[in-house]
């Protein structure tokens, strides 16, 4: 009989011996992961060079996870042997999933920061009775939107800038890799910059058309569509990523609803074909029984966006005005009603206590229309088209302005 050559015969005893007794990890394929893709660390994946079982799991004593807490400090985690899973969907790969609430840092997609002083993503596995192995570990996180930052101006393009949680290697393929929702609204639409342009690896500068059928404000939400954006790992965003808000240098937003129904009575007749209201900011106007224009003005956030348009500290709120101009046609076309209405920041709409000012507090504008026609005739039910602007004005000049595609809206007579 042939036999092996003495030093292959070592080297598969010592292979066999390494493997069974207990079996060790290996060197790649071990990642720190997002479950949910709101760039929170949530989940440790560590592969082993062979199957596990719950023997095996047994011979572990603890796993130790480092990582950053929620509030930018040091974290470490210790998990026993029972809070360790084997991957359903192989069985090399070993699970740990950290404690309900996630105490990690947002944010945090990389293995490297020099937000940090200390390290962090390192991962130790004790075996029973051995010492302590340090496994070389993978970032699986994806990139995230940091902050998203939308600075308006008068021409047809807004700028929308992006700050991203680590640096991006990939510029998306598609023309649309966003979607938003606007405020207050369940519906999702993409978003296509006109332009991309790169600042830092971790910046980017997008020109947003603010003419199209859905055009994106402050206050409104977005978010990367999948594989979208990745970093130099080849990470991109995940189906379940998270919105999130808009900030930006419009100081309102903007809400209607898309239909309502009311019923043509005698105290419905009574009423102007539109009326005005300065109305808390938590107050749900427009809404089903109601139509018309409501402005989300934010008395601090106001008042800021006007400093920086107007490159003043100094605010003289007797020189700010709102402006709204309303039309109503049917859908074929036919003039059914309009109005135009300013209303300036001092006016006591603005105070329960005499003197008004549009500055001390967040409140809501609503310009309602009692859905007449301008010669006070209750409306038809059917389909109207709406088309409206808003303006804030100082010291005489539009330094806000909006006025977005025109809308349908449907009546409906109850």
């Amino acid at each position: 009989m042939k036999t092996l050559p003495l030093f292959v015969c070592m080297l598969l005893s010592l292979a066999e011996a390494f493997i069974q007794t207990p079996i060790p990890p290996s060197s790649l394929k071990n990642y720190f992961r997002d479950t949910d893709g709101d760039s929170r660390m949530d989940e440790v994946q560590i592969t082993f060079l062979g199957s596990l079982s719950p023997e095996t799991l047994a011979e572990i004593d603890s796993l130790t996870v480092s990582w950053v807490n929620s509030i930018g400090h040091p974290i470490l985690f210790k998990a026993l042997s029972h809070d360790l899973q084997i991957d359903p969907a192989s069985a090399k790969t070993l699970l740990y999933r950290l404690p309900e609430p996630v105490n990690t840092l947002q944010g945090l997609t990389s293995l490297r920061s020099a937000q940090f002083p200390f390290s962090y993503g390192k991962v130790h596995l004790y075996a029973a009775g051995g010492k302590p192995v340090e496994i070389q570990m993978q970032d699986a996180i994806p990139p995230a939107v940091l902050t998203a930052v939308l600075t308006s101006s008068e021409t047809l393009f807004d700028t929308l800038a992006l700050f991203f949680t680590e640096g991006i290697s990939e510029t998306p393929l598609s023309p649309c890799p966003l979607e938003f929702k606007p405020f207050g609204e369940k519906t999702v639409h993409e978003l296509c910059p006109g332009s991309l342009e790169w600042l830092s690896e971790n910046h980017a500068r997008l020109t947003i058309h603010r003419k199209v059928s859905h055009s994106l404000h402050p206050g409104d939400s977005l978010r990367l569509l999948p594989q979208m954006f990745k970093d130099s790992l080849k990470n991109a965003a995940i189906a379940v990523t998270p919105f999130i808000a808009v900030t930006g240098t419009t100081p309102f937003l903007i809400h209607t609803v898309s239909k309502a129904e009311f019923t043509a009575s005698a105290a419905h007749k009574s009423l102007p074909v539109f009326q005005f209201f300065v109305t808390p900011i938590d107050s749900e106007v427009p809404n089903i029984q109601e139509m018309g224009i409501s402005l989300a003005v934010r008395g601090a956030a106001l008042e800021k966006a006007i400093q920086n348009q107007i490159k003043s500290a100094a605010i003289d709120p007797a020189k700010i005005k709102f402006s709204i101009s309303f039309q109503a046609f049917t859908n074929l076309g036919g003039y059914a009603a309009q109005t135009h209405f300013d209303i300036s920041c001092t006016d006591k709409r603005f105070s329960s206590q005499g003197k008004g000012d549009c500055l001390r507090q967040a409140q809501k504008l609503f310009l309602r229309w009692n859905l007449m026609s301008a010669e006070k005739r209750a409306v038809a039910t059917g389909i109207y088209i709406v088309k409206y602007s808003v303006a804030i004005l100082y010291d005489g000049n539009v330094i806000f302005h909006r006025e977005p595609p025109p809308q349908t809206w449907g009546v409906q007579h109850r």
